[in-house]
């Protein structure tokens, strides 16, 4: 194995543990007003909730305390981790690293958006639109903040593909030409990972995220060739 992945490795876990403390820093701060995000989400989606244990009510908040925690702690935990790859490769340099950063949050957070806007309402009022008179749906606090929560980091990580597809040819670690070779299994990976994701058993929900995926895919390809080819140009590059 290459030492540089082992001691990219090891930066990384003291990096992550740092951002570990802003992120339960940060939701004690959140705490207070999760009974409002609480409410934002239950209007968003409709859902009839219940709490069915007598924790219920408060492992919620606290679950949605630490969501707004991960989120708010996502700049510097991506930040950090790049810091980590750049220890051990020096071809992300400051300026790339920035770069990197950057696209990063856009794809993150329109991860984000994209669940919150589209899918979590329509899955939510798609499976909750099969009760009826004799059968109404009431669903468990603590479960449905888990399952919003799961849902909004998952989109949001997943968006970030064609990120590490990009950075990972800027390191010289994978080709253009590999990922194009791949891409018919990398449908395939992209239709089980959105029927996995995705909330209802429905096609077109599923599409809500596979199309994407795919369209984040290609993007990475073309973000492949463009750090090949800047790699190409600037065969040296500066390190500070």
């Amino acid at each position: 194995m290459d030492t540089r992945i082992v001691e990219m490795a090891e930066e990384l876990r003291w990096r992550l543990l740092r951002t570990g403390i802003l992120l339960v820093v940060v939701a004690a701060a959140v705490f207070p007003v999760a009974e409002h995000i609480l409410d934002w989400l239950r209007n968003r989606t409709t859902a009839p909730l219940a709490a069915f244990g007598i924790a219920d009510a408060f492992l919620a908040l606290v679950t949605i305390a630490l969501g707004a925690g991960a989120v708010a702690a996502m700049p510097v935990a991506a930040f950090e981790m790049l810091q980590a790859v750049a220890e051990s490769y020096p071809a992300l340099n400051r300026r790339s690293r920035w770069l990197f950063w950057f696209a990063s949050m856009l794809l993150f957070f329109a991860g984000v958006g994209f669940c919150i806007q589209i899918t979590l309402p329509y899955g939510s009022r798609f499976l909750l639109g099969y009760g009826n008179e004799g059968l109404r749906p009431v669903i468990c606090v603590r479960q449905f903040v888990s399952f919003c929560l799961a849902l909004t980091l998952g989109f949001g990580a997943l968006f970030e593909l064609p990120l590490i597809m990009a950075l990972l040819a800027w390191l010289n670690l994978v080709t253009a030409s590999l990922a194009r070779r791949f891409r018919r299994y990398a449908v395939v990976g992209i239709t089980i990972v959105s029927a996995v994701v995705t909330p209802t058993p429905d096609v077109f929900n599923l599409l809500l995220l596979a199309l994407p995926l795919y369209l984040l895919f290609e993007l990475g390809i073309l973000g492949m060739r463009i750090c090949e080819r800047r790699r190409q140009l600037s065969p040296v590059l500066d390190s500070s």
